[in-house]
C-alpha cells in the first residue's frame, strides 16, 4: 500500500470517527473545545414556494450533535473565552425573512438553541424587496424570450422557468461584482421593461419580518445584529453609502429591539465584499463583533471584526466533523 493510499485510508477513518459519538468522546477527553459559528438564511417546510434549509433537517442535526456533547450557545458566550465544556456552536441567521418567525424560531425555541439574527432593515421597516428577489421578480415578468445585460455582457434566456431561474442566479452573481450604482440602474431598467412597480410590496415568498415580529422575537430571546439597510456589496459602494448602510442599520435595529447593537454581518461576506474601510466604520461606532462567510472556526486570536463562519449544510456527517474540530476538508 503506497503512502498516498495509506493517507487516504487514514483520512476516511478519521472522517468516520469525527462524526460519531466516539469522535465526540475523543474531542472532549483530550480537552478540545473547537468553537464554530453557523450561517443560515432561509427555512422551508414541505410545499413552500421558495428554497432554503429544511426546518426538520436543521432541528435533527442540532438534536443529534447536542446528544453527542456539542454545546449550542449564544454568540456572546462563544466569544467570551470562558470554558464551554467541549465543542461549541453559535447559530446565526442572515437577512430576516418572515420564515424565521413562522418556521425557524419555533424549532430553535423548542430545542432551547440560542440564535442571532442579522437584520437587513429596509425590507423590514420600509417593506422593500431584497434586491436579488426583485431581480427574479422582474425577470419573471419580462415579455420577451431573452434580455441582454450589457453591463456584464450577458444574454439572459427566459424561455422556460428553470432556465430563467438558473440564468437569474448567474446574473445575480455578476451584479455583485459591479459598482453599486450601476447595479441599481440595471435593476431599475429591468423593472421598467417588465412593468414592475418598485413601490409594490414583496409577494409572499419574498416577505421579510414585520417590525412587530422583531419586537416579539427580541422579547423571547432572539439576539439581533445589523446587516445593512439594502444588502449591497459594501466594497462596491462609495465610502458615504457604505457608512450610511452600516450606521443606519445599526441605529434601526437598536431602535426596534431597545437594546444596543453589538454585532454586524457583512452582506455576502467574502473577502472581496468588505474591507478595512467597513471594519473602521464599525470600530468607530462601537460595534465590537462582525461576521463574514469566510470558512473557518473561531480561535482565540481571531479578529473580532472579521470572524469566520461555517455555512450550514444539510449533512449530519459533514456538520459533525466540522464542529468537532477535524480538518474542514474532511
Amino acid at each position: 500500500m503506497g503512502v498516498s493510499t495509506t493517507y487516504r485510508a487514514a483520512l476516511r477513518t478519521v472522517a468516520r470517527l469525527a462524526g460519531s459519538r466516539v469522535g465526540a468522546a475523543v474531542a472532549n477527553t483530550v480537552g478540545l473545545q473547537p468553537r464554530s459559528i453557523w450561517c443560515l438564511h432561509r427555512f422551508v417546510r414541505p410545499g413552500d414556494a421558495w428554497t432554503g434549509d429544511s426546518v426538520e433537517t436543521v432541528g435533527h442535526i442540532i438534536r443529534v450533535l447536542s446528544a453527542r456533547g456539542v454545546r449550542f450557545v449564544a454568540l456572546d458566550d462563544l466569544l467570551s473565552g470562558a470554558p464551554l465544556g467541549g465543542p461549541a456552536v453559535a447559530v446565526t441567521v442572515d437577512d430576516g425573512y418572515a420564515d424565521f418567525a413562522t418556521h425557524a424560531w419555533p424549532m430553535f425555541k423548542a430545542l432551547r438553541c440560542p440564535v442571532s439574527l442579522f437584520l437587513t432593515t429596509g425590507p423590514v421597516v420600509e417593506r422593500q424587496w431584497f434586491w436579488g428577489d426583485y431581480l427574479d421578480h422582474a425577470l419573471s415578468r419580462l415579455p420577451r424570450p431573452h434580455v441582454d445585460i450589457e453591463l456584464v455582457g450577458m444574454r439572459v434566456e427566459l424561455t422556460d422557468p428553470e432556465r430563467r431561474r438558473r440564468m437569474g442566479r448567474q446574473l445575480r452573481g455578476a451584479l455583485k461584482l459591479v459598482p453599486d450604482d450601476e447595479r441599481r440602474a440595471v435593476l431599475a431598467d429591468l423593472a421598467r421593461q417588465a412593468g414592475v412597480d418598485a413601490t409594490e410590496a414583496p409577494t409572499a415568498p419574498y416577505r421579510a419580518l414585520e417590525p412587530v415580529q422583531v419586537e416579539q422575537l427580541a422579547a423571547e430571546g432572539v439576539q439581533f445584529g445589523a446587516h445593512t439597510v439594502t444588502h449591497p456589496i459594501l466594497s462596491r459602494c462609495s465610502a458615504a453609502v457604505a457608512r450610511w448602510e452600516i450606521t443606519e442599520s445599526v441605529r434601526i435595529v437598536g431602535a426596534m429591539t431597545g437594546r444596543p447593537v453589538t454585532t454586524f454581518a457583512y452582506p455576502n461576506g467574502m473577502l472581496h465584499d468588505y474591507g478595512a474601510r467597513e471594519v473602521a466604520v464599525l470600530g468607530a461606532i462601537g460595534v465590537p463583533v462582525a461576521v463574514t462567510t469566510s470558512r473557518g472556526r473561531v480561535v482565540d486570536t481571531a479578529d473580532r471584526l472579521r470572524l469566520p463562519r461555517l455555512v450550514f449544510r444539510a449533512d449530519l456527517g459533514v456538520m459533525s466533523r466540522r464542529v468537532m474540530g477535524y480538518p474542514l476538508s474532511l
